[in-house]
């Protein structure tokens, strides 16, 4: 107390002052938290799968069919052109494809392995 008196004219304020600044930015990491767990939730939304008792369920079941099978038969493209050329250059597909097959070789297989989905 001595010290910070030396400094100012009360150092009780100083000292208050430097309280009130840690409690705010406390309060604040609480509340950055908080909004990070709700925007994590948020994000999950609509993401929990199909649900039994979704009026919609047979629908929805038939898009995610529709949407694997046409997964499928594009990797049993991929993969084809793969064993003719040994490689997927000169295969026609956008750079977020490309870019997912090269990833997928790195980690299950190296460059050089078939590709994968």
């Amino acid at each position: 107390m001595r010290l910070v008196s030396a400094f100012t004219e009360s150092g009780k304020v100083v000292l208050e002052a430097v309280a009130n600044l840690y409690r705010v930015e406390r309060v604040g990491f609480a509340r950055l938290r908080e909004a990070e767990e709700l925007a994590r939730r948020a994000g999950a939304v609509g993401s929990g799968g199909i649900s039994s008792d979704d009026p919609d369920a047979p629908d929805k079941l038939r898009q995610k069919v529709a949407e694997l099978q046409a997964s499928r038969d594009r990797m049993k493209q991929v993969n084809a052109h793969w064993r003719k050329h040994g490689t997927i250059d000169g295969l026609e597909m956008g750079d977020d494809e490309r870019h997912r097959i090269r990833e997928n070789q790195r980690i299950w297989g190296g460059l050089r392995g078939p590709p994968t989905p």
